[in-house]
């Protein structure tokens, strides 16, 4: 560079608030060079039936998930009602409640035992 031409891009680029690399740099690139490569549209219309695809994938998994835990909670409804239909027998509560003493007995001789 000559030295005019020099002097002159360091105003231009002080002008800028730019280094002189930096302003030389943009004026040499192209504005189509600088800017990132845009996202091919197929590509992204592939990413987003991926993308539903798996949306249906969870919504079925919710599904299943909510059927197993109401089928759990009718379960677990019909044994407290079978459990309470037992309690009104009293022979049958007292024999329930006696096997439950002796389970919680062991337990807690082999937990001080350190078993």
């Amino acid at each position: 560079l000559t030295d005019e031409i020099e002097i002159k891009l360091k105003r231009e680029a002080k002008l800028e608030k730019k280094s002189l690399a930096e302003y030389c740099r943009e004026k040499l690139i192209s504005e189509e060079d600088r800017q990132e490569p845009a996202v091919e549209r197929v590509r992204l219309e592939y990413r987003m039936d991926q993308l539903e695809k798996k949306q249906e994938e969870l919504y079925k998994l919710q599904n299943r998930f909510m059927k197993n835990y109401l089928r759990g909670e009718m379960l677990n409804n019909g044994l407290m009602y079978k459990m309470l239909e037992a309690a009104l027998d009293t022979e049958r509560a007292t024999e329930i409640w006696k096997q439950v003493e002796e389970r919680v007995e062991i337990k807690m001789k082999k937990l001080e035992s350190g078993s």
